[in-house]
């Protein structure tokens, strides 16, 4: 079995409670603020293999801190998976937007982010990458040249035709879709991955990758892929 780990290492869970507490006392006082959450790994599954990121009780702790005082979260970024990508949590009205990466080691195309906002509010953001295979003609060490390399990718809002960055405008206009629409499918892949697409065109992987966005612990990500009418479903069992 997993060794046995503290409930909360460090106090960092109680640490997150106790800011977005003060912050939620605060709400509608004159000039009150939220807070925007920055991490390196994520809450739920990786992009390649679809198991935990995070230890399952760690997670349901977090899921259940950010539910509780969602109105003074604005935002949840993390990074780590080296592909872009978006997930939700339940009941929480900010998803949790993952960052590419400018290192290639896992064959991505090098990009980073440009965040618009106002005030507390996340208003865009815009992705900017580099081919792989353009910057590696210029040879190494050529770091000016190579930043020349880096365009615009995309913006989030255009992309996706979204109103805002919520969890509700992504999940209705893009998550949601996943499975359902080729042209949502083609947007989310094309923009958020980029080079990395091998298996893009499988079935039970678009399936993994939809219920993986909805879904931030493995036995709910499991239920996902097994519902009636999951495209994953069907094609394991032959139907």
């Amino acid at each position: 079995g997993q060794p046995s780990l503290p409930e909360d290492p460090l106090g960092q869970l109680a640490w997150l409670r106790r800011v977005l507490s003060k912050l939620w006392q605060q709400r509608h006082q004159p000039g009150s603020t939220k807070a925007l959450i920055m991490g390196h790994i994520p809450p739920g599954l990786d992009n390649y293999h679809f198991t935990p990121l995070w230890r399952e009780s760690y997670a349901k702790a977090y899921a259940d801190i950010i539910h509780e005082f969602e109105d003074v979260v604005a935002g949840q970024l993390f990074a780590h998976q080296h592909q872009e990508t978006v997930r939700l949590l339940p009941g929480a009205s900010a998803p949790i937007f993952v960052a590419g990466a400018v290192s290639p080691i896992y064959d991505n195309n090098p990009s980073f982010r440009v965040w618009r906002y106002h005030g507390n509010t996340l208003l865009d953001f815009t992705s900017y990458s580099a081919d792989i295979d353009d910057l590696n003609t210029l040879g190494n060490g050529d770091v000016a040249a190579s930043s020349n390399h880096f365009a615009e990718l995309y913006s989030a809002k255009a992309q996706f035709g979204l109103e805002s960055l919520s969890a509700d405008e992504w999940r209705n206009k893009v998550v949601d879709r996943l499975q359902s629409s080729t042209s949502a499918w083609q947007h989310y892949t094309q923009a958020m991955w980029g080079r990395a697409m091998s298996q893009a065109s499988s079935w039970v992987f678009r399936s993994k990758v939809a219920c993986a966005a909805k879904h931030m612990l493995a036995s709910d990500f499991s239920a996902c892929l097994a519902s009636p009418g999951n495209s994953a479903s069907y094609r394991m069992s032959g139907l």
